[in-house]
């Protein structure tokens, strides 16, 4: 099967390609410089969609960088990497002559607002209540396809994903070493991925 996977750098998006090659697949990154193996999102924005059967985004700054400060810059950064890379690889698929399979769209928990009272589920209605939530909501959003489009679209709200690699550990993990760390409810990434797979390919790949 061959998967289209923008921001397949990233802590998330390594795992998931290495998953997907391990597995006899083939895998195009988009990301923001040309590589064997890649193309970039000015080549998506300028040319039609290659063909493929999945196409995956996981592509955004991150939200916990050590060394940006939360600000208006930082937002507006989020929601730029985020919703804009979804808008522009959502309408390629609509546009597209032969669309993909399946179009997988990363949100995150921040959909849900802070609460020690309520038990979400996905049905729970869009919020605007912070930044989080606003962006999460305008982010899957983004990823909606035309009514006649065949393309199932999946949207993966994602929590915090831990992994030896990268991601949240590596940004975290001085205050744990000074014993300042605190609880942390998480998905280890050796069974994120499988359950990503899974999630988004169960038709397809298995």
């Amino acid at each position: 099967m061959r998967v289209l996977i923008g921001g397949g750098t990233g802590f998330i998006g390594k795992a998931l390609v290495g998953s997907l090659k391990q597995a006899g697949h083939d895998v195009t990154i988009i990301s923001r410089t040309k590589a064997p193996g890649r193309i970039t999102w000015n080549d998506i924005t300028m040319s039609p969609l290659p063909e493929c059967e999945a196409v995956v985004n996981l592509a955004g700054e991150n939200i916990l960088n050590p060394l940006r400060r939360w600000n208006k810059e930082l937002i507006h950064d989020l929601r730029q990497s985020r919703i804009e890379t979804t808008k522009t690889l959502a309408r390629k698929i609509a546009d597209a002559a032969k669309p993909p399979k399946v179009f997988i769209s990363s949100s995150a928990v921040g959909f849900y607002p802070t609460s020690e009272t309520v038990d979400y589920t996905e049905d729970f209605p869009p919020s605007s209540s912070d930044t989080l939530t606003r962006l999460c909501s305008d982010w899957e959003d983004s990823a909606n396809l035309p009514d006649d489009c065949k393309t199932r679209v999946v949207k993966v709200r994602i929590g915090v994903v831990l992994g030896r690699n990268g991601g949240v550990i590596q940004q975290t993990i001085w205050p744990y070493w000074l014993g300042l760390g605190g609880t942390v409810w998480y998905f280890h990434d050796i069974y994120f991925i499988p359950c990503y797979r899974n999630l988004g390919f169960r038709h397809f790949v298995w």
